[in-house]
This record gives structure tokens, sequence and C-alpha cells, in this order.
């Protein structure tokens, strides 16, 4: 009797490495957030007011690196009143 196993019925493709020092180009909502230091609706917030653009590839959302930095780098308002 032939033992079948996952490894020989599924093909074989080889896992997509990346490089640790090399920064990423886009980041997902919650990778932006993070970098942030926001809340996920914070980070929802400021996508919706256009403080903060993005790339949509379908259905997925990105935040490119430069974006990121371009908000960080900028003067934004503040939610509470002066």
């Amino acid at each position: 009797m032939e033992i079948i196993t996952l490894d020989s019925v599924l093909p074989q493709t080889p896992a997509v490495k990346t490089n640790p020092l090399q920064p990423k180009l886009q980041h997902s909502r919650v990778e932006a957030a993070d970098l942030l230091g926001v809340s996920l609706r914070t980070l929802d917030r400021l996508v919706a007011d256009k403080q903060l653009p993005v790339r949509r590839i379908g259905r997925r959302v990105f935040i490119t690196r430069e974006a990121l930095s371009r908000f960080t780098k900028s003067d934004h308002q503040t939610g509470g009143a002066l």
C-alpha cells in the first residue's frame, strides 16, 4: 500500500523570501497603523478624510512607504478644539 502525503500531491512552490534589510514598498492597513502608532479606526479616518492616500489592488488597500513618510513630516489637523 502506497502512502500519499501532501508533499506528493501539492505542487512545490518556493517560499517567498523577503530581505529584512530592504524596506517594503507598501504596507497593509494594519501595518501602517502600527507604524504610525494609531488605531486601525484612526487610520481609516485619515484615509476617508483624504489625509493619507492609499493604493487599491482589487479589494486590498495598501499605503505606500512614501505616503507614510509624507504624512509624518506634514502638518495635519487635530481633532480637538483649540
